[in-house]
């Protein structure tokens, strides 16, 4: 086999190996984990159906249906923009005036900046945040169709990178935060789901109005406008579920 043959079996070999380590593994509850102890498992499971109870008061006053079509809708239009940034940025720097090999340094910086705002967001509490960040990759997403000078539009992809990094653990949190156990896995399997058609929709979208306008300016100000939406609803989902902790 080739080279790039050889990657897909060695990259797809330890998932497969580990999918049968965790069929014998993986606990299916509390009450089969052999290092809990009994005093443990009935804690756990008590807390469990309290949520279940909590959770599904909570869906009653805001479906959801309507729920996960947000979360859904929201996911779509994040992937829009975290795959229009990672397909294109080489070449609008490149339109930009960068060489070839510091478009390579300048991506290594802007996703560099995304990878520490994760690391800020893991220590954030709440959802509170998660709008604002939809809006600074927003606003990185227009400043960077406004530029026209590789600095100016390297600082706009690093605004735009740490905003959809950071906000990705937030959002699968407030995702699952208002979901049972029973549910989160189906609606994970759902968001994702339409979130990985937004990942064909961002560049195919970059590319489609280069086309039409021999120009980056208008796929970069539909990703924005994407984000801006994206912000409203992530902003109805976070009253959500403060209302939800509120109540408990």
């Amino acid at each position: 086999m080739k080279g790039w043959q050889w990657l897909f079996v060695v990259e797809g070999f330890p998932a497969v190996l580990l999918g049968f380590v965790t069929w014998f593994v993986l606990c299916d509850g509390p009450s089969t984990a052999p290092w809990l102890s009994q005093a443990e498992k009935d804690e756990l499971l008590n807390e469990i159906v309290q949520d279940e109870t909590r959770l599904g008061q909570a869906r009653q006053n805001d479906g959801l249906a309507w729920q996960v079509a947000r979360d859904a809708a929201a996911y779509f239009l994040w992937s829009t923009g975290i795959y229009g940034l990672s397909f294109w940025l080489p070449k609008i720097l490149v339109a930009a005036g960068a060489s070839t090999v510091a478009t390579g340094w300048w991506g290594l910086v802007t996703f560099g900046v995304g990878a520490l705002a994760m690391v800020w967001a893991s220590q954030q509490k709440g959802f509170r945040v998660l709008p604002v960040l939809f809006l600074a990759t927003a606003a990185g997403f227009g400043s960077a169709a406004l530029s026209h000078a590789v600095p100016v539009a390297v600082m706009s992809f690093c605004l735009a990178s740490a905003g959809l990094l950071a906000a990705l653990p937030i959002f699968w949190s407030l995702v699952v935060s208002r979901q049972s156990g029973q549910a989160a896995g189906s609606v994970i399997a759902i968001v994702n789901s339409v979130g990985a058609v937004g990942a064909f929709t961002g560049p195919f979208a970059m590319g489609w109005l280069h086309d039409l306008t021999h120009g980056y300016s208008a796929g970069l100000w539909t990703i924005a406008g994407c984000m801006t939406l994206g912000a409203l609803l992530v902003n109805g989902a976070a009253k959500t579920a403060l209302a939800l902790a509120e109540s408990t």
